[in-house]
């Protein structure tokens, strides 16, 4: 069974008419870089509660002390172990900040966080 192409002649969120397609993007983009050896990075300008985090894509650059952190003003969680060994990491997260807003603490890990951070 084929499909039947639509044209409106207003384009809606996500219609690409050269493919005939809905494109579907993880709806929260904005991303920031946080280098290595980065103590209590505050994610976006200020951060605040209800902070998004999608996901973080972790470089681990050094095995040793590799260890990388999230934190939301009083709850701190590692997202990359420490000893993990060299490589890019994509760590789904999806949660949102309920008590602040997010940073982040990294050894010789760089971090891009991606989300919708104030």
């Amino acid at each position: 069974m084929s499909g039947y192409p639509v044209n409106l002649t207003t384009l809606i969120t996500g219609e690409n008419q050269s493919l005939g397609a809905m494109e579907v993007i993880d709806g929260v983009g904005e991303y920031e870089y946080v280098s290595t050896s980065s103590a209590s990075i505050v994610l976006g300008s200020t951060g605040a509660a209800g902070d998004y985090l999608g996901r973080m894509i972790c470089v681990v650059v050094s095995s040793a002390s590799s260890l990388a952190q999230i934190h939301d003003g009083t709850t701190t969680m590692t997202i990359m172990q420490a000893n993990t060994t060299p490589g890019t990491y994509v760590v789904p997260l999806g949660i949102k900040s309920t008590s602040g807003g997010w940073s982040v603490s990294t050894g010789p890990t760089g971090v891009i966080s991606v989300g919708a951070v104030t």
